[in-house]
């Protein structure tokens, strides 16, 4: 997914940035960090940035504020570092909220954007570990995973060959050549004459009653569609929502608790998340719900929650 905002989300470690610390380790486990004592138990405890102020660690903080500064990043970042299982540094820079000069703490939440694939790439073989799916399962068609009505009155025959591996290799058969579906709200709505806001099903629907760009296999083009199609496949595989299954399966028997998918609206933010700042520069764009008003990309642009298992965690 194509990032046009200048936010505080900075994708550096890719997952350390929900850091709440039991994320890390086992439960009852423990760790040296600066002056934390050894015995000290992750069971319900929120790394605080005072933890780490240690002159051990001055080069990286110079070399973070540098690079903050260089890309014009306008909130903050979080980072963490992890050294053969153990967590070693953990710091927050920047600012969550500027208007309440609020620091960026560890533990507080982020949007990770694409690095949601990754997720719904290990849900996936997950289900496959399990003997749920197959890497070569059909994904359409009446053969197909996703074989509902809605989804078989498709134009180009080739989407039958559309396999699970396909959409994870992002060889699907889709480019970004007349736009990427997952951010056409309006178009869609307009071309299927439905309103907004507008759900997976009717994005999955739109694009199928188009051509394929390519034989699925033959050629790969980066696409947030494949992946946001595998939540739907993982939702009709396991029987219960994406989000749930991913919690529950994945991230709750790893001590993670606090990730979810985020939502749209700044008054819909998550506890302990941060807000998203964009530089005045960029222009409004339409709400994606059909609000009268323009909004910015960071605060209603954006269906984050549909974009889901493409990059909505």
């Amino acid at each position: 997914m194509k990032i046009l905002l200048k936010v505080p989300v900075l994708l550096i470690c890719i997952l350390t940035i929900w850091l709440c610390s039991y994320y890390f380790f086992p439960l009852n486990s423990s760790i040296n960090v600066g002056s934390l004592p050894e015995t000290h138990h992750f069971t319900s405890f929120h790394i605080k940035n005072s933890i780490i102020e240690d002159d051990r660690f001055k080069t990286l903080d110079e070399q973070m504020m540098l690079f903050l500064k260089r890309e014009n990043l306008l909130g903050g970042a979080s980072v963490s570092i992890s050294y053969q299982g153990h967590l070693i540094y953990s710091k927050g820079y920047g600012w969550s909220d500027r208007e309440q000069n609020l620091p960026v703490e560890p533990y507080e939440q982020f949007r990770v954007a694409s690095v949601s694939k990754l997720i719904t790439a290990v849900g996936i073989m997950k289900l496959v570990e399990q003997g749920e799916l197959s890497l070569d399962d059909k994904v359409f068609g009446y053969e197909g995973i996703l074989n509902d009505s809605l989804y078989l009155n498709y134009l180009d025959k080739r989407v039958e060959k559309i396999t699970v591996f396909h959409l994870l290799n992002h060889s699907g058969g889709w480019t970004t050549r007349w736009g990427d579906p997952m951010f056409m709200s309006q178009v869609i709505a307009a071309k299927q004459q439905i309103p907004l806001p507008i759900g997976m099903d009717d994005i999955i629907s739109f694009v199928l009653s188009k051509r394929l760009h390519f034989e699925p296999g033959s050629a790969s083009c980066y696409s947030n569609l494949g992946f946001a199609i595998l939540g739907e496949v993982i939702s009709k595989v396991s029987g219960m929502p994406y989000e749930k299954y991913i919690q529950s399966q994945i991230l709750y028997p790893l001590g993670i608790f606090d990730m979810r998918l985020g939502r749209s609206y700044k008054d819909e933010r998550a506890d302990f998340e941060v807000k998203y700042y964009e530089s005045d520069t960029l222009s409004l764009v339409d709400d994606f719900c059909g609000g009268e008003e323009k909004v910015r990309r960071s605060y209603g642009g954006t269906d984050i929650h549909t974009l889901g298992a493409a990059g909505g965690w």
